[in-house]
């Protein structure tokens, strides 16, 4: 733990005595969320989730654009409420998961019995609010869940990209109840939270990193605990084994990366379908065999994980699929790399296929003799 840096971790939490989240014990590969003075709102607010009765904060709005860490904190929350609170009732869905679960009920006529279950919860989580954007009555049905469950002494969780503030497909009465509790806008971690990052993996990971090769990965990387953790790693895989890393090999490394365009969504298709045997085609269409499955999962991952685009750009290319479709799919391959060897080893073939391939545009034109 560096001090002054807030962490969450999602996974090995150690509870200590007057410390409801508890302090990372697991080790620098665990996902963990990272807050310096940038994101000090949010450490106040995690840590009031768990002050009861005391807490004020709720619901507890977090918002920032994708690849922030917003599901990341939920996740880590729900995790540490299911621990502190074992007996509990807890209501995690997506946006969509509750539009769908309202449409099922009002053609099921078993509206009461959701509402039920989803008005006694102690905790509701609900990621992705913009899912409700163009859906009123789903809206209304929200604000009456969030009204019962804070009513009732429960903890409310949401997720936006948007600020609900600025959004304004909601409807009056929505943005009136989430403007009621905290609103905790994210923002990627600054300088001297990198650095301290930095330090943090250095040790973790047993890296002897300079406090100049520190400071310039800090100024150089605009990035996320994530992607200093893979710049560090690949600084160190390019270094002599127990040497130091100065600045000079980590200016190397950034000259590197500078000159690398990511892979199109087409190359990682086309691998990910010579890897498993199929056609690109088998994993844009609809076809649901279990192998085709698998491998249009490890593609949108892969998509997600090695390019800036979006969810929903994802989706279209992969047969126009749904964003949600595409997060689902996502922490699914996530998940089985951890569990299923075969899975692991295509994800990190393939990655590491992806990083040595350049896209054709940037390929030089050979010269005609």
């Amino acid at each position: 733990m560096v001090d002054g840096i807030f962490t969450i971790p999602l996974s090995d939490l150690d509870r200590r005595p007057g410390d409801p989240l508890g302090r990372s014990t697991s080790d620098a590969s665990a996902p963990t969320f990272w807050a310096g003075d940038e994101n000090r709102l949010a450490a106040v607010a995690v840590h009031s989730v768990f002050r009861k009765p005391d807490c004020s904060f709720n619901p507890l709005v977090l918002c920032g654009p994708s690849g922030i860490g917003k599901t990341l904190l939920l996740r880590a929350l729900l995790h540490r409420w299911k621990q502190v609170y074992k007996r509990s009732r807890v209501i995690h869905q997506s946006g969509a998961e509750f539009a769908r679960q309202y449409a099922d009920a009002i053609d099921t006529q078993s509206l009461d019995e959701v509402r039920r279950k989803n008005h006694h919860a102690d905790l509701f989580v609900l990621d992705d609010l913009g899912q409700l954007t163009n859906k009123p009555l789903v809206q209304a049905e929200l604000v009456r869940s969030l009204d019962a469950v804070i009513g009732l002494g429960g903890q409310v969780l949401i997720a936006s990209a948007d600020d609900p503030a600025q959004m304004p497909k909601l409807l009056p009465s929505l943005r009136s109840r989430l403007r009621g509790g905290l609103i905790v806008p994210l923002v990627k971690p600054g300088t001297e939270t990198r650095r301290a990052i930095l330090h943090w993996l250095a040790r973790k990971l047993e890296i002897n990193l300079s406090p100049a090769a520190a400071e310039l990965l800090a100024k150089r990387i605009d990035g996320t605990a994530a992607t200093l953790s893979g710049a560090l790693l690949a600084v160190r895989a390019a270094s002599p084994a127990d040497e130091i890393i100065d600045s000079a090999r980590c200016q190397k490394h950034l000259s590197r990366t500078a000159k690398k365009q990511p892979p199109t969504l087409q190359a990682i298709a086309a691998a990910t379908a010579r890897r498993f045997s199929l056609k690109v085609a088998d994993l844009r269409g609809p076809r649901r065999m279990r192998a085709i499955v698998t491998a249009r999962g490890v593609a949108m991952y892969l998509s997600r994980r090695l390019t800036d685009r979006s969810l929903q750009q994802v989706g279209d290319y992969f047969g126009r699929r749904d964003h949600t479709t595409v997060l689902h799919h996502c922490r699914k391959i996530a998940r089985l790399a951890e569990t299923d060897g075969s899975v692991r080893q295509a994800v990190e073939e393939l990655t590491t296929t992806l990083a040595k391939s350049t896209p054709r545009k940037n390929r030089p034109k050979k010269r005609r003799c």
